[in-house]
């Protein structure tokens, strides 16, 4: 592979392979809720950047927030489903997940509809 750089000709043993940030997934759904859990999914990016998606960041926070708070900042989450654990009963939250491949975590999707819990 050769490229032009200001005039210059550079030959690259390794094609360089490009990839980008996936785009957002689609809007989560709350599929199933108990008084402390929500089991939500959601649709794939239409774009995975050019790389596989390996992992998705899931987000919640109580309605009326500014802040999100991270969901699995341990835990990979390779499938479009997660059960968000520790919420508290009676307060209405919303969801938003990010995917991420090896260029890095794209934008989040549209937040959930509010739903309350327990």
């Amino acid at each position: 592979m050769q490229i032009k750089i200001e005039g210059e000709v550079v030959k690259a043993n390794d094609p360089a392979i490009v990839t980008d940030l996936p785009e957002a997934p689609g809007q989560p759904q709350v599929d199933e809720i108990t008084a402390e859990n929500a089991s939500i999914t959601w649709a794939p990016p239409d774009h995975d950047g050019g790389a596989p998606i390996t992992n998705y960041v899931v987000e919640y926070r109580k309605v009326g927030d500014t802040k999100w708070s991270h969901s699995n900042p341990d835990t990979v989450v390779p499938e479009t489903a997660f059960t968000v654990s520790a919420l508290q009963p009676e307060v209405d939250y919303e969801f938003r997940v990010a995917a991420q491949n090896k260029a890095g975590v794209g934008p989040y999707s549209p937040p959930s509809e509010p739903r309350q819990y327990g």
